[in-house]
């Protein structure tokens, strides 16, 4: 089976979700890792668009008021450099 490793940041409100989502697995004797369960959550999500966007406007309401992942706010596109050598 090919493999992609995608790399995304998560909000800290998702990613303390998956923990949690990871230890109810386990604590039932489930032997998964946070790969397994994204992986597993986007194998069953719709592939119907309208039911997919009313999940991402629920997703984006409930994480409304939780802290950001970052107090650094960057535009759209690559990401600058921070900490550069200096010469």
């Amino acid at each position: 089976m090919a493999t992609r490793r995608p790399q995304f940041v998560l909000p800290d409100a998702v990613d303390d979700h998956l923990e949690g989502l990871l230890g109810a697995a386990r604590e039932e004797g489930n032997r998964v890792s946070r790969s397994d369960i994204v992986a597993t959550l986007i194998w069953l999500a719709p592939m119907d668009g309208d039911a997919l966007g009313v999940m991402v406007r629920e997703y984006r309401r409930a994480l409304r008021g939780t802290p950001s992942v970052s107090a650094i706010q960057y535009p759209p596109g690559p990401r600058p450099i921070l900490n550069e050598p200096t010469q």
